[in-house]
């Protein structure tokens, strides 16, 4: 509020010139922090049309209007900002892991796996040191999980594993293993021998774990990451574990303590969730 303040007392002491076209760009970075989208896009509008091209705040304006169309929900607008950008001032793209992670997203938003893989690569390659790097390598499976690229999912989660031991992105990476193995058991069995013969041919074996591996495995990380999120989704995936295996009265226990964390951790979208399977599950009788 005060910084908006002073930026509004400039613009009335010199509504024209680089002070006024500054303290627009620190409102329309205000307005994004805010969560007032739509005036932040009419900030970097009209930012856009009036500053010079090779004005040092033209990168942030563009990349800010592209953040904002994509806060915005408009993903598609938001692709071709990004791209208008990235063609004009590559570096201020890569030189930005934030920036990075902003460009993968609104490409997940999209649909354009191999865009997000791209970002998210620069970003762990030119930032490897960032705290969202472990991440980053997390998302790329993630990406090649949704792809049904199996086998490099599981390279991807192994290599975060060896590269972060002792981080949370490795007790994420433990749980990801689990729960790629968890969903090939779900699936067709001639279709799972299919896929470990296949990725056999180049000697690296699918992480097929037995059931009660796997359940072992969320169970363990929900103790070892308990205030973290990790922890959390963690828990929630030991209850589709017992869901998987009809354990239904371990289902409901299990969803009931992480629905019991509510507020314990901040941000956390896993309890919510709890209460939403036992509603599923048991109808009525948890209202």
């Amino acid at each position: 509020v005060e910084a908006l303040a002073a930026y509004e007392q400039v613009l009335a002491q010199q509504p024209a010139g680089p002070d006024a076209d500054r303290a627009r760009l620190g409102i329309g970075r205000n307005y994004l922090t805010w969560g007032k989208y739509a005036e932040a896009e009419r900030v970097f509008r009209h930012l856009l049309k009036v500053l010079q091209l090779d004005s040092p705040m033209m990168p942030s304006v563009a990349y800010g209007l592209a953040e904002a169309l994509h806060q915005e929900e408009r993903y598609k607008d938001s692709e071709a900002a990004y791209k208008a950008a990235s063609q004009r001032w590559p570096s201020f793209l890569k030189d930005r892991a934030k920036l990075l992670l902003q460009v993968a997203t609104n490409y997940e938003r999209l649909g354009q796996e191999a865009e997000v893989r791209k970002a998210l690569l620069t970003l762990y390659n030119v930032h490897p040191r960032e705290a969202d790097a472990p991440d980053a390598l997390i998302r790329i499976g993630n990406s090649f999980r949704r792809s049904g690229q199996l086998p490099r999912a599981r390279f991807l989660y192994e290599l975060t594993i060896t590269n972060h031991p002792g981080s949370t992105a490795e007790g994420m990476a433990q749980m990801k293993l689990a729960e790629l193995g968890q969903a090939m058991l779900a699936q067709n069995q001639e279709r799972v021998v299919e896929l470990g013969v296949r990725d056999s041919l180049q000697d690296r074996p699918l992480p097929i774990m037995e059931s009660g591996q796997q359940g072992a495995v969320f169970q363990a990380l929900s103790k070892a990451y308990a205030q973290t999120i990790v922890g959390s989704e963690a828990l929630y995936h030991l209850g589709e574990h017992f869901e998987f295996t009809e354990e239904w009265s371990y289902a409901l226990k299990t969803y009931q303590e992480l629905s019991d964390r509510e507020g314990v951790v901040r941000h956390d979208p896993w309890p919510k969730a709890a209460r939403m399977r036992l509603r599923v599950l048991v109808g009525p009788w948890v209202e």
